[in-house]
């Protein structure tokens, strides 16, 4: 695990699109020095440069552990245009990574302060939006289970040791998805609400 004294990496080199791109970037570089790319062309590829950067300070957060101190840390590297891009690449990559049959506390904290507390509301209302589906989930799984049950009864089998494997049975998958389906859309209109503030 990284720590938070340690310098900002360079995320263009983890893996290997990214390390393409990288090197796009620098063939880009030799090109403009010898003035065959313009400098609004150079713009646009610093640009993306810098979303990449955030799309992997976003990675190492989400799936690494590391602590949202390390995210500000890593921020304070930068300043000006290039920290309002970076910032606002790494709050919607936050935003897109939630999802209602996750735990998403990582991630609401870190919008929350990268946001300054201004879109409270709307992470109080995902993180309520994450427990009803929990909820409702868990009630689904109890019925689907009892169905099998009841069915395997009928059929002569039943016993304390009969356990249906209900993740593979074709009525859940046909319930959680019409219940995912359902909490989903909800939740992509509050994710809107999101992504619209960090426009501002």
């Amino acid at each position: 695990m990284m720590s938070p004294d340690e310098k900002p990496q360079d995320y263009l080199s983890e893996g290997g699109k990214m390390g393409e791109i990288k090197s796009t970037l620098e063939i880009a570089m030799e090109k403009a020095e010898k003035l065959d790319i313009s400098s609004e062309e150079m713009e646009q590829l610093k640009r993306e440069e810098y979303i990449l950067k955030a799309k992997g300070m976003a990675n190492r957060y989400l799936n690494r552990g590391l602590q949202i101190e390390w995210l500000l840390k890593e921020l304070d590297h930068f300043n000006g245009n290039q920290k309002d891009i970076i910032l606002k690449a790494l709050l919607s990559e936050l935003v897109n990574a939630i999802r209602v049959s996750k735990n998403n506390e990582r991630t609401l904290k870190a919008i929350e302060i990268l946001k300054k507390d201004r879109v409270k509301p709307y992470l109080d209302a995902i993180d309520r939006l994450s427990m009803e589906f929990n909820e409702e989930k868990t009630a689904l799984y109890k019925e689907v289970e009892e169905e099998i049950l009841e069915k395997l009864d009928k059929a002569g089998i039943s016993g304390t040791a009969v356990q249906p494997y209900i993740e593979s049975d074709g009525i859940w998958h046909q319930n959680i998805n019409r219940l995912s389906s359902k909490y989903e859309t909800r939740l992509i209109m509050l994710k809107a609400k999101l992504l619209d503030s960090n426009e501002k």
